[in-house]
């Protein structure tokens, strides 16, 4: 569902507001519900369980149509086989992708220009759904969400984040963020415009608060809010934009890593 909604508050006291309120939430369940953006790999004295790097990434690239609907399809790179354990054979063909802006960013804009490409033709990267609902994740990997309009930007606070919230307070999504931490948005170089903004984060497929992977046949259901900053033409204040996509990761992880 996408929510076209102008606010009486600013939008910065409004995510405020709201991540407080997710975290009154989890707290009344007895845990934390950790932003998107802490790191986590990288620091292993802190979040030892957290330290496998991704092989792979999933995408999701966005288009607003002619007709004012919204185009949503999911990619996966480096190959086909997200879903399928016997791929790769050998976990060294998909060698870890570094969590740097120098590494994701060509692999970003190598995954955007596959999807830029008449319906047919987008078959460099694998093409595996379409839509916000009932998204599946089955590796540890990279989640890099990208719409492809000149005058649409991801929200950022003054500190740069808060483009994506993870929300707790939802029938669809009980659980406290244990899996999605290593949020960053990202300005990717495109032809013939200014560089576009991409949100990515890491999906480390984690059970409970201890980061413990996801156990055989156990599956957990999440919802997030991604915000979005929408120029109008007349100069008038950017309208803020929300989408609402929720996901499911299917346990045990995939290998690699």
């Amino acid at each position: 569902m996408v929510d076209f909604t102008e606010f009486e508050k600013p939008l910065n006291t409004y995510i405020a507001d709201f991540v407080a309120d997710q975290q009154a939430f989890a707290e009344a369940l007895g845990d934390e519900n950790f932003p998107v953006y802490t790191q986590r790999l990288g620091l292993p004295l802190d979040f030892p369980n957290h330290q496998d790097v991704p092989h792979c990434i999933y995408f999701y690239y966005m288009q607003v149509t002619p007709d004012g609907g919204l185009d949503v399809r999911h990619y996966f790179y480096p190959a086909p086989g997200h879903d399928d354990p016997n791929k790769p054979v050998n976990p060294a063909d998909w060698p870890a992708i570094p969590n740097t802006t120098a590494a994701l960013t060509p692999i970003l804009r190598n995954l955007i220009d596959n999807a830029r490409k008449p319906p047919g033709q987008d078959t460099a990267y694998p093409r595996i759904g379409t839509g916000f609902n009932g998204i599946e994740w089955y590796r540890k990997s990279y989640v890099a969400s990208f719409i492809d309009e000149e005058n649409w930007e991801l929200h950022q606070d003054s500190t740069g984040r808060e483009a994506m919230l993870f929300v707790t307070d939802d029938p669809r999504n009980p659980t406290p963020n244990h899996s999605f931490f290593d949020g960053r948005n990202i300005n990717i170089p495109v032809p013939g415009g200014r560089p576009l903004s991409t949100y990515v984060c890491i999906n480390h497929m984690k059970r409970d608060v201890d980061g413990e992977n996801l156990r055989t046949g156990e599956d957990q259901l999440y919802a997030f809010k991604l915000f979005f900053d929408v120029k109008f033409t007349t100069g008038e204040p950017p309208m803020t934009v929300i989408f609402d996509p929720d996901g499911n990761n299917l346990g045990p992880p995939i290998a690699p890593p």
